[in-house]
């Protein structure tokens, strides 16, 4: 009988310690909702977060430290700093990222954290701290600074355009003006990607016009100047839409350049199972379609998109009107996937040259490898 009250209340703690569990509201702070943190198995109200500025006071100087006290609770939580992208047409100055991750100390901290060696961003600017941490609505604090021109940064002005969002396959350039003072070269940089060949867009004292390609996905539009002052980077942040799997098409944007206008073209050569197909604007193929014509002109663009699972696709650049030289690049996208560029390489369409520009091997509907080919054939290349 005693052991059968003993198996008795073992098992009945074993139901208990079953129900516990299963009543539980939480295990770990993901579980809960917004602003609620896990402790002891219930969503509990989580500790408030905020941030306070320390130091500097106005004004900075060319360098600053910014002194801020974070107040989270949790096991750690993370600071992130940016500077504001500033409004389209505005003179480019750097860009500002920065990120720090701090421990926590118990149910609740306040700790003092500096970001240090930032530069003046001219004479009236602003910088964005949020903190993250468990549990917490985000905190977003923006402090605003005077300090020095931007010129002063950058050695000299330049103008980017367009904004924060673009659709890449609208506009498919971003276009640099202005002046510097010295030699400048720019280049764009996808997160998740190679950065564009880079391109002096000046090269001495005297205005800057030039274009750059644009991707899909989240990418920074960077120029560096070289003068007396030494090298200096700004940038602009631009999100490329749209962003998204676009069916699985392999998209191409041409993009060429020369010092009359010319008239080129895309033309793709699509190898399936022994058997070739062309894709350009007078494409009766199904699987191809012209997102925009090309037109006559200094700067001359096209897009292209081909639906395929398997081939090897060979991109072109044909003359149409002869004149030379001509300087062109090819960026090549993939189900909405920035893959890479071909070239910049220049060719002379007035003496029949066509640019054959890279290839594209497709596997199950991914790209197998893309490789650049940069040759040069008299007529049609296909």
């Amino acid at each position: 009988m005693l052991v059968s009250h003993r198996l008795q209340a073992l098992a009945g703690a074993a139901v208990a310690a079953r129900l516990t569990t299963a009543c539980a509201e939480c295990v770990v702070d993901t579980d809960c909702p917004l602003v609620q943190v896990c402790g002891g198995g219930a969503c509990v109200p989580a500790p408030v977060a905020d941030l306070e500025r320390v130091a500097p006071a106005d004004p900075v100087g060319a360098t600053f430290d910014l002194v801020v006290d974070a107040s989270f609770g949790g096991p750690r939580a993370t600071l992130r700093l940016r500077r504001d992208n500033g409004q389209p047409g505005e003179p480019c100055i750097p860009l500002l990222e920065r990120v720090v991750v701090v421990e926590g100390t118990g149910d609740h901290t306040t700790t003092r954290v500096t970001f240090g060696g930032l530069p003046s961003l001219g004479a009236a600017f602003a910088l964005q701290v949020t903190l993250e941490s468990a549990g917490a609505v985000p905190v977003e604090r923006t402090y605003a600074f005077t300090g020095a021109a931007p010129g002063d940064e950058v050695g000299g002005a330049v103008i980017l355009t367009p904004g924060d969002d673009v659709d890449v396959d609208v506009t498919p350039l971003v276009t640099l003006t202005g002046s510097v003072e010295g030699r400048a070269v720019a280049f764009v940089a996808p997160a998740s990607a190679a950065p564009s060949p880079r391109r002096v867009i000046a090269d001495g004292a005297g205005p800057v016009a030039a274009p750059l390609p644009l991707m899909r996905g989240p990418q920074v539009v960077w120029v560096e100047t070289e003068s007396s002052r030494g090298v200096r980077r700004c940038g602009r942040a631009v999100q490329g839409l749209p962003a998204g799997d676009d069916g699985g098409a392999l998209d191409l944007v041409m993009v060429a350049t020369a010092p009359e206008p010319a008239w080129v073209g895309l033309t793709l050569r699509a190898s399936v199972g022994g058997t070739e197909a062309v894709c350009n604007d007078a494409s009766a193929d199904d699987r191809c379609s012209v997102g925009r014509p090309s037109a006559p002109g200094r700067l001359v663009t096209e897009q292209l998109s081909l639906r395929l699972d398997d081939g090897v696709v060979d991109v072109g650049v044909l003359p149409r009107i002869a004149v030379g030289p001509v300087q062109g690049l090819v960026r090549v996208t993939h189900a909405g996937r920035h893959v890479g560029f071909f070239g910049p390489f220049t060719f002379l369409p007035d003496e029949g040259q066509s640019w054959i520009a890279g290839r594209v091997v497709l596997s199950g509907g991914v790209v197998a490898s893309a490789s650049s080919l940069d040759q040069t054939t008299f007529g049609a290349p296909w």
